[in-house]
C-alpha cells in the first residue's frame, strides 16, 4: 500500500509540472537555492541562465530544472553546492556559453550528456576541487567551440576523455593546473 501511495503521489506531482510547463523569456541570475526553486515550471528559457550562488540561501539542488530542455544563451554554473548534475539530464539545447566553475562538491558531469546541439561558443570548466571526470561530454553531439575552451584547476581531473569528440576550436585551447593528468 505504501508503494502504491508514494507512486500515486510521484505521478500527480510529474503531471502537476506537466500541466504548468512553459517557457521562460529573458534571462535569469539565480543567486540562491530560492530563486532556483521558482524555475521549476520552466521548459525553455529564451536568455541566459546564470547560477552563481551568493551563499545566502546555498545552491544544493537542481532538481528545479528537471524538464528544462533549452537555453538560449548562456548556462553558467558557479559557485554552489551542487553535487551532481543530472537533473539536467532532459536539457539538449545551450546556445553559447557553458560555464562550470568553482563547484567544490561536484565530482562529475553526469547529467549533460543529453546535449545535442553540434557547436557551442565556449566551454569553460574551473575551480572544481573534486571534479574527476568530464566524460559526460564525449556523449553528447558537441564537436566544436567557436571560440574557447579552458579547462583549468580542477586537481582531481585525471584525463580529457570527455573531449574526445571535439574537432574544431575557434580561438584558444587551454588546460592547466591538472596535477593528475598524464
Amino acid at each position: 500500500m505504501r508503494i502504491l501511495t508514494t507512486t500515486l503521489v510521484f505521478c500527480m506531482l510529474l503531471f502537476a509540472k506537466a500541466a504548468f510547463a512553459q517557457p521562460c523569456i529573458g534571462n535569469f541570475t539565480v543567486v540562491n537555492q530560492a530563486q532556483l526553486n521558482a524555475l521549476s515550471t520552466c521548459t525553455v528559457i529564451t536568455g541566459d541562465l546564470l547560477i552563481i550562488d551568493d551563499g545566502t540561501n546555498p545552491i544544493t539542488d537542481l532538481s528545479p530544472l528537471i524538464g528544462l530542455t533549452s537555453i538560449g544563451r548562456d548556462f553558467y554554473l558557479q559557485n554552489t553546492s551542487v553535487t551532481d548534475l543530472s537533473a539536467l539530464s532532459t536539457l539538449t539545447n545551450v546556445i553559447r556559453d557553458i560555464r562550470i566553475i568553482n563547484n567544490d562538491l561536484l565530482p562529475d558531469l553526469d547529467g549533460l550528456e543529453n546535449l545535442n546541439m553540434s557547436s557551442a561558443r565556449d566551454l569553460i570548466i574551473q575551480d572544481n576541487a573534486i571534479l574527476a571526470n568530464i566524460n559526460a561530454i564525449a556523449l553528447t553531439n558537441l564537436t566544436s567551440f567557436t571560440r574557447n575552451v579552458n579547462i583549468r584547476n580542477n586537481p582531481l581531473l585525471a584525463n580529457l576523455d570527455g573531449l574526445d569528440n571535439l574537432t574544431s576550436i575557434g580561438n584558444n585551447f587551454s588546460v592547466f593546473g591538472h596535477p593528475l593528468l598524464t
